[in-house]
């Protein structure tokens, strides 16, 4: 249970530190900067909620797989995942159960000027596991 943890404070930070650096409106390639008032997406529900659909795949248990998965995401103005990409993967399990609790959480949309609006962001999920956590 120790290393689910650790995914999720790895996860919360990184995401933290990527909203203060920059969000991308998914509609045009120009770079809209956190300075300029955006509020970036967020897990309805918190953190807690992308952690609870990050589901380690039991053949990467068994294999002692770890590794950081970085998946960018279109967040739609209603917080619905539209459109998800490996732009780093580690395997395609690990890739693939990124993916689906990315998609499986339900998202509260970026907002500028108080309206919603649709941006990518890039969200890494990172899987650990402790020595006892390997599955023999």
């Amino acid at each position: 249970m120790k290393s689910f943890y650790k995914i999720v404070f790895v996860a919360v930070l990184i995401v933290a530190i990527q909203a203060l650096c920059l969000a991308e409106p998914a509609g045009d390639n120009a770079v809209t900067k956190a300075v300029d008032e955006i509020i970036m997406p967020t897990p309805d529900g918190g953190m807690a909620a992308l952690a609870k659909q990050i589901k380690y795949p039991d053949a990467a248990r068994k294999e002692g797989i770890t590794g950081t998965v970085y998946v960018s995401a279109v967040i739609a103005k209603d917080g619905t995942v539209t459109k998800t990409t490996i732009e780093k993967g580690v395997n395609n399990e690990l890739d693939a159960a990124a993916v689906e609790a990315i998609t499986a959480t339900k998202w509260i949309p970026a907002k500028k000027a108080g309206e919603a609006v649709e941006v990518s962001v890039t969200i890494p999920i990172s899987f650990k596991l402790d020595c006892k956590d390997k599955v023999k």
